[in-house]
């Protein structure tokens, strides 16, 4: 499995989670990678970070762990469409990783962070531009007026 992040002045880091990924190891990933990432994309603290409603990711730990950090939470409703524009990004790397062919497990593991530092910037900043409306709960839609930066995997927003 893969694990990456973005905003909307290019990619961060991308890794390779080896493990079954649990609520620890995911605090882990995003200190080790996202906390650098927002760093070298200049992304301001009290950002808006975007990912699902995946245990690990609604963890009470882990929500403390974001905010000790000045990372504010989109809001997600449960069971709702998967939105999230890295899942854009993701079908870019998959199509440029197929076109290359790895033959194995090592190569695709190479190919996929080659092709993931080749992703340009302008790539992941036309990303958010198709999220004009982003949904907060049932009853709340937010309406986006500017270009919002993210990162994630799990993205980012500055308002």
């Amino acid at each position: 499995m893969l694990w990456g992040c973005f905003s909307a002045k290019g990619p961060g880091r991308l890794i390779r989670v080896k493990e079954r990924m649990n609520g620890a190891m995911y605090r882990e990933i995003l200190s080790d990678n996202l906390l650098p990432s927002a760093r070298a994309l200049k992304v301001k603290r009290g950002c808006v970070f975007q990912h699902d409603n995946d245990l690990k990711h609604t963890a009470r730990a882990t929500k403390e762990w974001l905010r000790k950090k000045h990372f504010k939470v989109l809001e997600w409703p449960s069971q709702s469409p998967d939105l999230n524009p890295i899942e854009n990004l993701w079908r870019e790397l998959k199509v440029r990783v197929a076109q290359r062919q790895p033959q194995n497990i090592t190569a695709l593991e190479e190919i996929c962070m080659e092709e993931w530092a080749k992703i340009a910037a302008t790539i992941s900043n036309r990303m958010p531009l198709s999220l004009n409306r982003i949904k907060q709960t049932p009853s709340q839609t937010v309406e986006t007026t500017t270009r919002p930066k993210i990162v994630r995997y799990l993205s980012i927003y500055n308002a």
